[in-house]
């Protein structure tokens, strides 16, 4: 292996979650207020988040969750107050 494939591997494994807890704490961390596991498997249902299945394991790319996160916030600042209806509140499920 070349060491520019090892360090897109070292990327790759760095942007990595695996599992319902490590995504929840990663949306936590990102301001959602009280993102549960159970609610990542509700996202994840719903296809409300990038979020996908390796097996019987959810996965998610770090940076395709900020980037869902940031547009996300990015609408509700840009939209007119009155048709906004809790998105980003915190409120999952």
């Amino acid at each position: 292996m070349s060491i520019d494939e090892q360090s897109a591997d070292d990327r790759f494994t760095a942007d990595l979650l695996r599992g319902a807890a490590a995504i929840a704490a990663y949306l936590n961390e990102l301001g959602e207020t009280d993102v549960k596991p159970g609610n990542v498997y509700y996202l994840r249902k719903t296809s409300k988040y990038p979020i996908g299945r390796h097996g019987g394991e959810l996965i998610a790319s770090k940076r395709q969750l900020a980037r869902h996160l940031k547009k996300i916030i990015s609408s509700i600042t840009t939209a007119d107050p009155r048709t906004v209806t809790g998105a980003g509140s915190g409120n999952i499920g």
